[in-house]
């Protein structure tokens, strides 16, 4: 399978941008990328605070916002991880949240 390039790029900005959010003014951002026997991964971690154990799997749900003291104009719509894992999974992949931040891992082609 040959992954959607749009799609992809839509993923990483949305990741991208949460983690822009999380790690606020001066925070850090960063990308890791690597490959395993059956694919390729990118991780993007950020200097935030991260996301509780608990709730890591419960963000991907439909209008989830953990940070409800966070404008809606600048926190987003809570609509963007639930699609961001939608795409990854439409590409045999799949998103997840971990303790070092997001995973993205798609299957080779």
């Amino acid at each position: 399978t040959v992954a959607d390039e749009a799609r992809v790029t839509q993923i990483l900005a949305n990741l991208a941008d949460n983690a822009r959010n999380a790690a606020g003014d001066t925070g850090r951002v960063e990308f890791h990328c690597g490959q395993s026997a059956t694919g390729v991964f990118v991780l993007v971690g950020d200097s935030g605070p991260g996301v509780p154990e608990a709730d890591r799997e419960r963000i991907f749900g439909r209008l989830v916002r953990l940070d409800t003291a966070r404008r809606r104009d600048r926190g987003g719509s809570g609509l963007g991880l639930t699609i961001a894992r939608g795409l990854a999974r439409a590409h045999g992949g799949d998103l997840t949240c971990e303790a070092s931040g997001f995973r993205l891992t798609l299957p080779y082609g």
